[in-house]
């Protein structure tokens, strides 16, 4: 992986920076895919687009705020030699991604746009996946901490359902994945027989198995 400049936004509410890296070039060597379409590769890793200040506690998309400048790199490791004299953004905290609580903040106060539906589905992908997280982490024994929690898996896992794309590969693989999460082994099993997409066969493969097993919980797949 080769690092690419370091970003430099503004919080819209109270200014202070914040810092975003990039890459140049990444590959996918070592990742691992998972049954509800997450991959985690570490030489080709993900950036958040939304955010928490870390000063005010303002979340905000990133695409809706000032970038105000970029540290250029020298070396090839991340803060090796960067050229940069405005010592206010060295010192800036990295952006971070947002945690489960958080994008159901963010829902709560509806900090997405009615005309733009890709804000809504990055906001519930992010809260399946933190979910899942719990098992790909193994650091939580019991999946839901409060009956609340429950509720507010099953309501959001259900509206992924209505705006995930039945046209869309990819989608309908994570629509089968949702189902069998909830237990609906029959319909994940019907979803997957209607994609004829022979590329995705293996993981087809991988999702029926654990149909048969009953398993409700995400799983690691591989080709």
């Amino acid at each position: 992986m080769t690092p690419g400049p370091v970003s430099i936004y503004e919080c819209p509410n109270c200014k202070s920076f914040l810092k975003r890296g990039s890459i140049l070039s990444g590959n996918t060597f070592g990742a691992i895919s998972y049954s509800d379409g997450r991959r985690i590769a570490s030489m080709l890793p993900d950036f958040p687009v939304i955010t928490i200040c870390s000063e005010c506690e303002n979340i905000f998309w990133i695409k809706n705020a000032e970038k105000v400048g970029e540290i250029f790199r020298r070396g090839i490791f991340e803060g090796a030699d960067d050229e940069c004299k405005n010592e206010d953004w060295l010192k800036a905290p990295w952006i971070k991604f947002l945690t489960t609580d958080e994008y159901f903040r963010v829902l709560d106060l509806k900090l997405y746009s009615d005309s733009d539906i890709e804000e809504e589905r990055y906001i519930r992908l992010n809260i399946w996946w933190g979910f899942n997280d719990r098992i790909r982490e193994n650091i939580n024994l019991q999946f839901f901490r409060s009956e609340e929690e429950k509720i507010r898996w099953k309501a959001n896992v259900k509206r992924l359902l209505n705006i995930l794309d039945d046209n869309d590969t990819n989608d309908r693989l994570m629509k089968a994945e949702l189902f069998r999460n909830l237990g609906f082994f029959t319909l994940c099993l019907d979803t997957l027989n209607e994609i004829e997409d022979e590329n995705v066969n293996w993981v087809k493969t991988a999702m029926e198995r654990e149909c048969e097993k009953s398993n409700m919980y995400v799983v690691e797949i591989s080709g």
